[in-house]
């Protein structure tokens, strides 16, 4: 009998762990029509390429993409990277850079409304 036991608390440890580790990122804010994302820009033909290392951005990257918690990374639509751009450029800043995204998630892509760098 606690042999049993045992056995349904592993599964069930098991379980729990499997289901912590498959979730999907979550927006930060749920809107009526858009959610708000936070994260951290990237260089997506760069992580495209190797995921690993890290991908500054800065000017002159041409598609952008969001690192959300877990790692997730999430490409920014056309417009995204196009306003992504413009604020970094607005910003005169480069790197890995923290923003607000807000717009609509469809599997891996941000189909986005606004980008705004945070902490500047």
């Amino acid at each position: 009998m606690r042999r049993s036991f045992l056995t349904v608390g592993v599964l069930i440890a098991v379980a729990g762990a499997w289901w912590i580790g498959v979730r999907e990122p979550q927006p930060i804010e749920e809107g009526i029509t858009e959610d708000v994302w936070i994260g951290k820009l990237t260089d997506w033909d760069c992580k495209e390429r190797d995921p690993e290392p890290p991908c500054p951005v800065d000017s002159r990257t041409e598609h952008f993409a969001l690192v959300v918690d877990g790692g997730v990374i999430l490409r920014l639509d056309e417009r995204g990277s196009e306003l992504a751009r413009a604020a970094v450029e607005e910003a005169r800043a480069g790197g890995n850079l923290a923003a607000r995204v807000v717009g609509d998630r469809v599997g891996r892509v941000l189909e986005v409304e606004d980008v705004k760098l945070v902490g500047r």
